[in-house]
């Protein structure tokens, strides 16, 4: 059986334990993330301090909440549902929201801040001021460290930010983290929402807006986590996988992509600034099957770039197109027992290795971990579901100004 201990911390200090089903979910890719909590109904009467009675008084709606597991913050929020249920079962009090990203993807942007010719910290810290909140820009390994991790004294593992001056007018209307990963994306960034230091300490989250670019660092003593799932001499299996599903998919994806530049057709009616960029990631993958001799039948796609003025703009403009797609051409969601491997707890934007019988040739590689959920329940235990897929598959390239 795990023994994970799951605290959720309210506003003014209180620890609550012992909540016996848990859902909280860590999505670099979409930020948001949701969370509940549920909580038995215990007798008030005869214990006026139960657990009951302390969730009842003080777990309001907009109360400030922070989850840690093992010590380590996997996200900070506010409570914004909350449901009492009676049925034959038994009375259960049900708490939930999303992590503190939620403040900047509801509330609007300021039309009237002037990021025009700022760093791209500063600008994002001028964005997320409104609501409270500070963006750190780290190295895939520092964002990794501080979610995996108990929380210690350590120094910052923060990466040089962008020299680029942002260029971006706020529209009436447009949401901070809509503006904010705009800037992020222009300058060759993701944007997500994971612990870290710059909002660490008193009066600050600690987690918050974290910018970063996907992992693809093996660590030299290898990746961080194993999963795997091994066929034995008898015909049955062994390994910590419990469940699966490795979905592929080229639906959407192109072959080739051409591209042009705005600048303007010659006498011949052609464009110089054309660039053609085949796919080789799909072209190679092991479960993609060539359907005629020469290769894959074309699945063509034609782009204009709306920045692109240069060849090399233009070639990029294709990467990025092949990138998007790629990313959804292969995925695994593993079920494990308990929240993490070696005294560290599961995070994303970890490369975890994957070894898979089941699959013929069988499965050996790294991944990048893109999603984490954590599930605590009376009937299952601790379990962690996870989505990863192969490094390197998340591309994110500048914009061209």
């Amino acid at each position: 059986m795990s023994t994970h201990q799951i605290v959720l911390t309210l506003n003014d200090g209180t620890p609550l334990v012992g909540w016996p089903e848990v859902d909280v979910t860590v999505d670099m890719l979409s930020p948001g993330s949701p969370w509940t909590l549920t909580i038995p109904y215990s007798d008030g009467r005869a214990n006026p301090n139960s657990a009951w009675k302390q969730v009842q008084r003080k777990c309001l709606l907009e109360e400030s909440i922070r989850l840690d597991i093992d010590g380590a913050c996997q996200l900070r929020g506010r409570i914004e549902t909350r449901k009492t249920r009676v049925s034959r079962d038994g009375v259960s009090l049900t708490i939930g929201g999303r992590d503190v990203a939620a403040r900047a993807i509801d509330w609007d942007a300021d039309p009237t801040i002037q990021l025009r010719g700022m760093s791209l910290q500063a600008a994002l810290e001028r964005l997320f001021d409104d609501v409270g909140l500070r963006p750190e820009i780290l190295s895939g390994e520092g964002a990794r460290e501080i979610q995996s991790s108990p929380r210690r004294g350590r120094s910052s593992n923060r990466r040089a930010t962008r020299s680029t001056p942002t260029s971006l007018k706020i529209q009436p209307g447009e949401r901070i983290w809509q503006v904010a990963e705009k800037l992020c994306r222009r300058q060759g960034y993701l944007l997500w929402c994971a612990p870290s230091f710059a909002n660490a300490g008193a009066g600050r989250d600690s987690v918050g807006p974290v910018v970063d670019v996907p992992n693809e660092s093996v660590p030299e003593a290898g990746p961080h986590y194993t999963f795997a799932r091994l066929l034995n001499d008898d015909g049955t299996w062994r390994g910590n996988i419990l469940e699966s599903d490795y979905d592929l998919s080229s639906a959407n994806v192109p072959t080739i992509v051409t591209g042009f530049s705005r600048t303007r057709l010659n006498s011949d009616g052609d464009n110089s600034d054309r660039r053609a960029v085949v796919n080789q990631f799909l072209r190679s993958h092991p479960k993609v099957k060539p359907t005629r001799p020469l290769g894959l039948l074309p699945k063509p796609r034609y782009i204009q770039g709306e920045r692109a003025r240069s060849g090399d703009e233009v070639e990029k403009e294709c990467q990025k197109v092949i990138a998007e797609a790629n990313g959804n051409l292969e995925a695994f969601e593993l079920t494990v027992q308990g929240f993490g491997q070696g005294g560290k707890t599961y995070a994303v934007n970890s490369i975890a290795r994957v070894r898979d019988e089941v699959e013929d040739p069988p499965v050996d590689a790294n991944y990048l971990i893109t999603r984490v959920h954590f599930h605590q329940s009376r009937t299952r235990d601790q379990l962690t579901q996870l989505r990863l897929v192969p490094v390197g598959a998340i591309e994110v390239f500048p914009e061209s100004t």
